[in-house]
């Protein structure tokens, strides 16, 4: 495989995996949305995590959370990137317009996924976060945005730490550490096509 298809089909393949964790995020988000005409808040659980409602007239906020300048940023272009794309190409979710708002960046730090997890969880309407490119900004983020009821999609977070101690709304889409590790020792052991 020549170097250029090999990046196109990396391309699409973060763009295929952002595209789901932002569905997986809306269609959480309307599964707390619905019609309530019968005076009672519809819900999928027991709100312990809270609702969150859409008007019509509103459009789900998510927002984008990677290393998008530095040293890492090629960490985290592809998914701002890919979560941009995804949302033009995918347009409203059962009506109801998706906006991503600005990509924030995590710089790839504690203290960087700490300052844009805060400014996330400032803003009351926005219900989930795409990111964070690091672990270490992870670790940081993701307890400000559990706390806040928001779901987090980490597409690209290898770090241990957050599969044993992962919070109710944090999803990571990438296989735990040991499980990448023994896979891509075994890609050496056996000849490339």
């Amino acid at each position: 495989m020549d170097e250029t298809l090999r990046k196109q089909t990396a391309v699409r393949t973060v763009a295929r995996i952002l595209l789901y964790s932002i569905l997986a995020v809306a269609l959480a988000t309307l599964a707390a949305c619905g019609d309530d005409s019968s005076g009672s808040s519809p819900s999928t659980g027991d709100d312990s995590l809270g609702t969150v409602t859409v008007t019509p007239e509103e459009a789900i906020q998510i927002r984008s959370l990677n290393t998008i300048t530095g040293d890492v940023a090629y960490l985290g272009i592809p998914n701002q990137r890919g979560v941009e794309l995804a949302v033009a190409d995918f347009g409203p979710i059962h009506g109801f317009d998706v906006n991503l708002g600005a990509g924030l960046d995590e710089f790839c730090s504690s203290d960087g996924g700490q300052a844009a997890a805060q400014t996330i969880v400032a803003d009351q309407d926005v219900v989930g976060v795409i990111g964070t490119s690091c672990s270490v900004a992870a670790t940081a983020a993701a307890p400000l945005i559990t706390n806040a009821g928001m779901t987090m999609i980490a597409p690209s977070n290898t770090s241990p730490l957050l599969t044993r101690t992962s919070p109710e709304t944090l999803a990571r889409t990438t296989a735990p550490a040991t499980t990448v590790r023994r896979t891509t020792a075994s890609m050496w052991e056996r000849p490339w096509p």
